[in-house]
């Protein structure tokens, strides 16, 4: 993903390839040095882009080295919600690439923001892992259920089991127990 600083910066042609050989527009970036020119932000999916299982990709570090030499700004994506992304900051140092907290984004993370200051909720009942409930507990969402709850095993179990009435939202995401 790269995003322009501003409108007054060139924009890549939309015309399909085969139309642009005879007429190339002058807008079109068409080298390297022109994207990094035109852009300021950068964003990373980090599973298959930076490292892939526990090996980095070649050239990662160096290329997210450079893009901060060159001043600019770059974020990093997921969507694992299995891991807080202090894992995945601790995880990106290990390859040789900087990165803090503020620059890593998880759906875990996301929905964390969502349930706390657009929904305004305050207990979630998860049906997720580690990844979900510490970031819900880090924007002071109380948590209940997790990776240590069981799901009742048949439809009559679930008819029986007790609900706590203040749980004011479900969230689901990096679980194996739905």
């Amino acid at each position: 993903f790269f995003f322009r600083p501003s409108s007054s910066v060139p924009s890549v042609s939309s015309t399909p390839r085969s139309m642009t050989s005879a007429r190339r527009s002058p807008s079109l970036v068409r080298t390297c040095g022109e994207l990094l020119a035109a852009h300021d932000l950068f964003i990373f999916d980090m599973d298959g882009v930076l490292w892939h299982g526990t090996n980095a990709i070649p050239g990662a570090a160096d290329a997210l080295r450079a893009l901060r030499d060159a001043n600019k700004r770059v974020r990093f994506v997921t969507n694992n919600a299995s891991k807080h992304r202090s894992a995945y900051v601790d995880k990106l140092r290990k390859h040789g690439i900087d990165a803090s907290l503020e620059e890593v984004y998880s759906s875990a993370s996301s929905a964390a923001k969502v349930v706390k200051h657009t929904l305004r909720r305050s207990h979630a009942f998860v049906l997720g892992m580690e990844g979900v409930v510490r970031e819900l507990e880090d924007v002071g969402v109380k948590v209940s259920g997790g990776h240590e709850y069981k799901p009742p095993a048949t439809m009559e179990e679930a008819h029986h089991q007790e609900l706590d009435l203040t749980v004011d939202a479900v969230v689901a995401g990096g679980g194996h127990n739905l």
